[in-house]
């Protein structure tokens, strides 16, 4: 009896294992590809943390893949094509009712695409070292990579007050944070100018203590509003997308 239990959870240890490392090796797929494409580690961290990704492959991916296993249970000698049709179709469809209609099509394509290379995962993966390389090496070590920042500056020289913060900088890929303590139910009422001199890309954000997003009213451009919920330290996220040139930056408070 406990040799049959024991066989059962190897079966289901080895089933669980397989799915993890077809989306291992998809997650690879797309990090490679995002490395090769921006060849910046603060891009390549910062695409590799959004949570769509990893829940659309290790979430959507994993249960789709043993949704159709359950087909072919139901459905005895499931032709190939038709297995390869039903990854086609799941990496397909979830598109259809989160992407507007000029991008379903493209985006489909793609998870169309990917549903193939993970089906290709569980076929060619199988010695014991490169699953578990897959499965569980690979994804934590990207998982890790995804928490660091990998922000990079030259010749950065600030100066900041009370309710100012400025400056210039010769090269900044990444983001940086300016902390602003507020009392809840204030106004955060802002700027934030940038001096674009190589038309590199810029942005900026309000962020509370965990570094989450808060709602804010943009007024012009640069210039907008944020309601304080609590009592706390906020940050104004300035982002640069390899710029140089000078960011200045006001804010006041008001109840």
């Amino acid at each position: 009896m406990v040799i049959q239990d024991d066989k059962k959870l190897s079966k289901i240890a080895f089933y669980v294992i397989q799915k993890l490392s077809a989306a291992g090796l998809l997650i690879s797929i797309f990090a490679i590809f995002i490395l090769t494409s921006s060849m910046e580690l603060y891009d390549f961290s910062e695409s590799m943390s959004y949570w769509f990704l990893w829940t659309m492959i290790f979430g959507y991916g994993i249960l789709s893949s043993m949704v159709i296993d359950c087909v072919k249970i139901i459905f005895h000698n499931v032709p190939v094509f038709i297995e390869i049709l039903l990854y086609l179709i799941a990496g397909f469809v979830p598109f259809i009712f989160i992407m507007e209609p000029p991008y379903i099509l493209f985006a489909g394509g793609v998870g169309s695409f990917s549903a193939l290379l993970f089906l290709a995962g569980l076929q060619f993966i199988k010695r014991k070292v490169t699953k578990v390389l897959f499965a569980f090496i690979i994804p934590i070590t990207f998982l890790v990579m995804a928490n660091i920042d990998f922000t990079s500056k030259q010749n950065w020289r600030e100066e900041t007050t009370d309710s100012s913060y400025s400056v210039t900088f010769d090269y900044f890929n990444g983001k940086h944070h300016i902390p602003i303590e507020a009392k809840s139910g204030e106004k955060i009422i802002f700027s934030v100018d940038f001096t674009n001199v190589n038309y590199g890309g810029y942005g900026y954000s309000i962020l509370n203590e965990n570094k989450d997003l808060i709602g804010m009213v943009e007024h012009t451009e640069n210039r907008g509003t944020a309601i304080v919920p609590e009592d706390g330290i906020y940050f104004i996220e300035i982002r640069g997308d390899n710029l140089k040139g000078k960011i200045e930056v006001d804010w006041k408070r008001h109840r």
